[in-house]
């Protein structure tokens, strides 16, 4: 049976205005039955999620197991990345990306869900748009660097801030590592209609199907992506 792994920017601060903002997140995480989610903007306890902890709140809403790898913040008040799973979480680490402005970073988490085990990376590259795209071809490079010395097989997931034919996903197109949504007409951020949002596997695994989930409180649509074994 193929893996469904889910990339998500939820858009955490729309909790400001909005008290059922992750209740509704979950809501979708929960009907789509992912076996992996790649969550970014996720916040803990900052003013713009009204001091509530977002990251134990999916958690409980979900039922899955999620690990939180914080970006920035001074662990009161933090703001990053985070994986869920219905399966287990056996290791983790957090690496920080380069580049100015807002501090960035990558979550590796093994994960094993019924016995397949593999590192899901999750993460949100510089936004922007052209004036990010220095900052974001070198995290990019620095993500793709990461993600070449794994050891096991891997999922990427994350919102790169860039569309398909960018100079930034340049790095993902040596053959190395595939991706799900290299396709024009595939939507994922709602206010510019582009697609932002990815999934990579690496060389081991396919991508068997991949669909845009169109709806939720975020300004981001969930994508989704069935993977399984090559050959």
């Amino acid at each position: 049976m193929p893996l469904h792994v889910m990339t998500y920017n939820i858009k955490g601060h729309g909790a400001l205005l909005r008290p059922r903002h992750i209740e509704r997140i979950a809501e979708v995480i929960r009907e789509t039955k992912p076996d992996i989610v790649g969550v970014q903007e996720m916040h803990r306890g900052t003013w713009k999620a009204r001091g509530r902890d977002q990251a134990a709140e999916l958690e409980r809403l979900t039922g899955m197991q999620l690990f939180f790898g914080r970006a920035m913040g001074n662990g009161s008040t933090e703001y990053g990345n985070a994986v869920l799973t219905r399966g287990s979480i056996i290791d983790t680490h957090i690496d920080p990306l380069p580049g100015k402005g807002e501090p960035r970073s990558m979550l590796g988490a093994t994960v094993d869900v019924d016995g397949v085990r593999l590192v899901a990376y999750v993460t949100h590259l510089a936004a922007w748009a052209r004036f990010g795209s220095r900052t974001r071809l070198l995290q990019a490079e620095a993500v793709a660097r990461l993600v070449a010395k794994s050891e096991l097989p891997f999922v990427l997931m994350g919102d790169f801030n860039t569309t398909p034919t960018s100079e930034e996903l340049r790095a993902f197109h040596d053959g190395t590592i595939v991706t799900s949504c290299f396709a024009e007409n595939v939507v994922t951020y709602r206010a510019t209609k582009q697609c932002l949002d990815y999934i990579f596997t690496d060389p081991t695994w396919t991508i068997r199907d991949a669909r845009v989930i169109t709806r939720g409180p975020s300004d981001h649509w969930p994508l989704l992506a069935a993977i399984g074994r090559s050959g």
